[in-house]
């Protein structure tokens, strides 16, 4: 049931760890990976399912992960900043704490959760609307929070407390902490999530830069920073290209794929 999506995860993870480490000193300012950090949705295998959990332990996701650990530790060394931009946050961590604490969150998630509190809209006229649900969205600024610690949900994983999948940590544990900070853009109603290790957050000024820069790149593009939109474009495998990369396996392996009744149903090409 699971084995397709965790074979799909950890080629990814790997290609891309392996690939960013192969060519981390080739970086002079800023590394911006397409997505988080880590590898978080390797850490949630074992919480989801207890055949998932088997799984993992079988696929042992941990030399993977360990990939962005030392990823980590060759940018600190070298005091290059490194960086995840999500374009699809969407963590629970928040709105289940505010569960737990007895309150009731209206939001599904984290992302609505700060949609709504970044996004500005003209007042309604009627101060018994505290919605102001009359009034229209202002585009005029793009809004975002500051910075925070996250040590719950997935990130849990890399917390200082916590034992990194077993991985050794060169470096003080806390500076493998995932930090985020949230941005809104009006325009386009969409809401970003930038991440970072707490190795360069900790300091006001690296805080800063970081998010001038992610704020620079928005503004300028509407939508992802520019090196982001060119990996999703470099991704992205049309139907011609899919029905080559099968035969190439099937060639590769001297065995075919097994057919389903879908592929007559939707035409697939072999």
């Amino acid at each position: 049931r699971y084995a397709e999506g965790v074979v799909h995860a950890l080629a990814l993870y790997l290609a891309e760890g392996t690939h960013a480490l192969d060519h981390a000193d080739r970086v002079e300012e800023l590394l911006v990976l397409d997505g988080p950090i880590y590898p978080k949705e390797l850490f949630t295998w074992g919480d989801r399912d207890p055949e998932l959990g088997e799984l993992a332990r079988e696929a042992k996701p941990r030399a993977v992960v360990e990939k962005y650990v030392r990823l980590v530790e060759r940018f600190v060394e070298r005091d290059v900043p490194l960086a995840g931009f999500v374009k699809n946050p969407s963590s629970r961590t928040v709105v289940r704490s505010l569960t737990r604490k007895g309150i009731e969150s209206p939001w599904p998630d984290d992302t609505a959760l700060f949609t709504r509190l970044l996004e500005r809209r003209e007042a309604s006229g009627d101060p018994r609307d505290p919605e102001r649900a009359g009034g229209g969205r202002l585009e005029d600024d793009l809004t975002f929070t500051t910075w925070f610690h996250s040590r719950g949900g997935a990130d849990r994983t890399m917390a200082a407390d916590a034992d990194a999948l077993g991985i050794d940590r060169e470096l003080d544990p806390e500076l493998y902490e995932p930090t985020f900070m949230i941005l809104y853009d009006p325009r386009t109603d969409v809401t970003y999530k930038l991440e970072a290790p707490y190795a360069f957050t900790r300091e006001a000024e690296t805080r800063d830069r970081l998010t001038r820069q992610v704020l620079g790149d928005v503004a300028t593009t509407r939508g992802p920073p520019t090196a982001v939109g060119k990996a999703d474009s470099l991704a992205r495998i049309d139907a011609t290209e899919k029905a080559a990369l099968r035969r190439k396996f099937e060639e590769r392996f001297d065995s075919e794929q097994q057919a389903t009744y879908d592929d007559r149903r939707w035409g697939k090409d072999r």
